[in-house]
Parts: structure tokens; C-alpha cells; sequence
């Protein structure tokens, strides 16, 4: 049981984090909400590794982080962006982030 709750804690705290970062005004031209806020888009890859991903998490590269994000539940949106999202991972919604 130990183990379940600490990986719902792992789970609540990356998409919390990740919520403060596409949510942070001064990361927009880099990554943010989607128009609708149902999703989030990674506008400039090379700068969102660079970057963002440092201050986020140990991740240096795309491919962890985007298999990361399979595992907590998202999934890439039909679009021709890196467009990423989540039911329950809305804009104005952080409490179910």
C-alpha cells in the first residue's frame, strides 16, 4: 500500500509541477495553455529542453519526458503542435492537476 500511495504522491506532484510551468506567464513563447485550456503546447522544443526541463525535473531530453507523460495519463492532441493533454489537467483546474 505504501508503494500505491507513493506513486499517487509522484504522480500529484509532477502534474502539479507541470501545471506551475504552463501555467508561469514567462515561459509562453516556450510552452503554454492551449487556446480551449484543455491541453498544453511546447512551442519551442530546444528552448523547453534547455530551459524548462531543468527547473521542472532531472530530464535533458524529449523522449523521457513525453514517456513520463504517457504514464501520468496524457496523451498527444491531433494537432500539428506538441500538443499534449489530460482530463484532468485544465486550465484553472490545478486541484485536479
Amino acid at each position: 500500500m505504501d508503494r500505491e500511495n507513493n506513486g499517487k504522491d509522484r504522480c500529484r506532484y509532477f502534474r502539479k509541477k507541470l501545471y506551475k510551468i504552463v501555467d508561469d506567464p514567462s515561459t509562453n513563447s516556450i510552452v503554454s495553455w492551449s487556446n480551449n485550456g484543455n491541453s498544453f503546447i511546447i512551442w519551442n522544443e530546444s528552448e523547453f529542453c534547455r530551459d524548462v526541463l531543468p527547473r521542472f525535473s532531472h530530464y535533458k531530453e524529449m523522449a523521457p519526458f513525453i514517456r513520463r507523460l504517457g504514464n501520468m495519463g496524457f496523451k498527444k492532441v491531433e494537432s500539428e503542435e506538441l500538443e499534449y493533454g489530460s482530463d484532468d489537467f485544465v486550465l484553472g483546474l490545478m486541484g485536479l492537476a
